[in-house]
């Protein structure tokens, strides 16, 4: 299905059940593409580095496929570009 794991200051432990159904997932990560769906936590953790929070582990649940294959684009770019930059930084 995919999904991303984001960080949020603070402990939202209390607040955070294995297998709970956001309702809304909402992530713009560049002009023109913007995730807009329902999302599963499948994991959380406190973390205290950089800072406190909490470290959330989300599944995509109805993502549509057009926006599945524009992530997939997107990252597959960004991928190649850090591959790019730290070859060049080798060199």
């Amino acid at each position: 299905q995919g999904g991303m794991s984001l960080f949020v200051a603070g402990n939202l432990l209390a607040q955070l059940r294995h297998g709970d159904i956001l309702p809304l997932c909402e992530v713009r990560l560049a002009p023109g593409l913007q995730i807009n769906c329902r999302a599963r936590v499948c994991a959380f953790r406190l973390a205290r580095s950089p800072y406190r929070g909490t470290r959330i582990h989300l599944e995509f649940v109805d993502l549509p496929d057009t926006k599945r294959a524009q992530l997939k684009v997107f990252l597959e770019r960004l991928s190649q570009n850090l591959e790019e930059k730290a070859q060049s930084q080798a060199a």
